[in-house]
């Protein structure tokens, strides 16, 4: 029996592969960085420390992905799915505050990981509909320029062991020699993430 790879299941690993992803030092182009919102931890239910761990832990993951990286959270997301479950229609969205996409009328992002029925449930989301986008429509919109997010998108394909995405032609604003710098930079990172993830450091 086949086992089919849900949108929650992927949603919940993306999470941990932008954390593994950035946890790793500075990045030279777009600096994506965490902050801990210790605000926030007045609203978990300190009566069950289990959750609080967790909460704390992804709660700056969220609010960086869902503040900046929500193109490359649906662009990743959505691809591998897509590649994972053949014959599913994967639809992308900007709402003009956010991007996310669906499948089978569901709406789908990092905090909405079990699915949501109106496009008003999603982040910025203040009409019944927006139009859909193509995979290319939405790379162009969230990542043109962007080596780090198209170097984590394909990064993630690897991790489910599915094709990346050919993103060549989303590189021309940068010369060869930034691509190339900023290629040989995140490859030196990924690798030491890598090697600590597998040592059991991080």
């Amino acid at each position: 029996m086949i086992k089919i790879v849900t949108p929650n299941m992927v949603i919940n690993s993306f999470i941990e592969h932008y954390l593994q992803f950035i946890r790793v030092g500075d990045f030279a182009v777009n600096k994506r960085k965490i902050t801990d919102d210790t605000r926030a931890i007045n609203e978990v239910d300190v009566d069950h420390p289990e959750l609080l761990y967790g909460f704390i832990k992804e709660l700056p993951v969220l609010g960086k992905i869902n503040n900046g990286d929500c193109g490359v959270a649906a662009i990743a997301i959505g691809w591998v799915l897509s590649q994972l479950n053949q014959g599913i229609d994967v639809y992308y969205y900007d709402n003009g505050a956010h991007a996310y996409f669906s499948i089978n009328g569901i709406y789908y992002d990092t905090v909405h990981r079990f699915g949501a029925k109106s496009h008003r449930e999603m982040l910025g989301g203040c009409k019944d509909t927006y139009p859909s986008m193509s995979l290319s429509e939405i790379c162009e919109a969230f990542i043109k320029g962007d080596i780090q997010g198209q170097i984590m998108i394909n990064s993630f394909c690897e991790l489910w062991n599915v094709p990346g995405i050919c993103l060549d032609n989303l590189r021309d604003d940068l010369s060869i020699e930034d691509i190339k710098q900023e290629e040989r930079f995140l490859a030196d990172k990924r690798r030491f993430s890598i090697t600590q993830v597998e040592n059991g450091v991080l």
